[in-house]
Formats: C-alpha cells, structure tokens, sequence
C-alpha cells in the first residue's frame, strides 16, 4: 500500500492521530464524537481500517496493556504526515447527503398522511439529538475544558456547519408538520398547490 492515495476514512484516522496517539477503542469514541453526523464509519471499519494503516507505513502500532487487559497503541509515522498532506492538499470529493427521513417525505404520495407524519417527526427528532449534543459540546470549549482546546479555531468551523443545519432541519421539519397536519389527507388540491408554489417562490426570492 505504500506510494498509494488514502481514502477519506484513512484520512481522518490519520487526522485524529496527528493530535495524539490513540487506541482503536479511542479512535473509534472520537470519530462517533466528532463525525459521526458527517463521517460516520461503524467500529468494525475503524478496526481494519487502522490495520491497513500499519500496513502502509502511515502509522505504527505498539502492543502494551492496561492492567491485564492488552492495549494497542497507534501513531502516526512521518510518511503519515505526509500522505495526510497530499491528502488534503489535492481536490475534495463531493458532497453526498444521505437522509432517510428526507427520502421517505420525498415518496410520501405512496402512502399516507400518517407515514409522512412520522418521518417528518424523525427527522426533527434527530436534528434536536444534534442540537442537544452540540450545545455541551460548545460548552466545554467555552469552559476552555476540552481535550483538544488548541483545535477550537479549526473545530468552530465544522460546529457552525452542524449546529445551523440541526437547526435548519428542526425548523423545517415543524414548518412541513404544521402544513401537513392541515392536510385530511395526500391528495392534490387547489389549495396545496397555491400554498406550495408560494413557498417555492417565497424560497426563491429571499435574500442569501
């Protein structure tokens, strides 16, 4: 694997071993904290994937223990560094938006008012899980607490994107219940429609 292009995922376990070395088991409670609503990759993956790290020369791994329990330690080599470099110097892949509940809303007229319902309710359940994991999460670097408080000018950056998203979602997610829950039922109307083509024309015309 060595001279190869890393994948994102490689990119971010490198990234969070440029801060400190790290265990798997921390690797992978610091991607579900810190990713997990942008990047998120199941434990298993974070396993192997720092596995092929070694393998490649972009990290070691040092066999210890805890008490009588063995401990794996992985750390980030110079050629790391580099490849993480190259990485993030070269061009981004695109965005991709992966949202059930916005898939359900978007099929909705296959089935009935209710399922609608319920899926706009998901999707404002879990913006409120973000806010509400966003707001202590703020609050540590506020406090000046958090483990990685010489990051803050990089992690405000992503914590603007995440918060005002959640909040767009959950602001949404009400609007579209409100119109919904008017609604006897899915079938088009006169009135949908006008109601519908004033939203579209009142998102057009407002102001970036």
């Amino acid at each position: 694997m060595k001279g190869s292009t890393i994948s994102a995922t490689s990119a971010a376990l490198l990234g969070q071993l440029a801060w400190r070395e790290q265990t798997p088991y921390e690797l992978t409670r610091e991607m579900k904290r810190n990713m997990r609503y942008f990047w998120p990759r199941a434990a298993s993956h974070v396993y192997r994937e720092v596995k092929r790290l070694t393998a490649a020369g972009w990290a070691t791994a040092e066999l210890g223990s805890t008490g009588q329990r063995p401990r794996t330690v992985y750390r980030i080599t110079p050629e790391g560094r580099r490849a993480l470099a190259d990485w993030l110097a070269g061009p981004s892949g695109g965005t991709v938006l992966e949202h059930e509940p916005l898939l359900r809303v978007f099929l909705a007229s296959s089935g009935n008012r209710t399922n609608l319902l319920a899926a706009l309710e998901r999707a404002r359940a879990d913006a409120e899980r973000m806010l509400a994991i966003g707001r202590p999460l703020a609050g540590e670097y506020l406090a000046a607490i958090h483990p990685f408080q010489d990051q803050v000018h990089i992690r405000a950056l992503t914590f603007d994107y995440l918060y005002n998203w959640a909040r767009f979602t959950a602001s949404w997610a009400e609007r579209c219940e409100q119109e919904v829950r008017a609604w006897a039922d899915l079938a088009p109307s006169p009135a949908k429609h006008r109601r519908a083509l004033d939203r579209l024309r009142e998102i057009i015309e407002a102001r970036p």
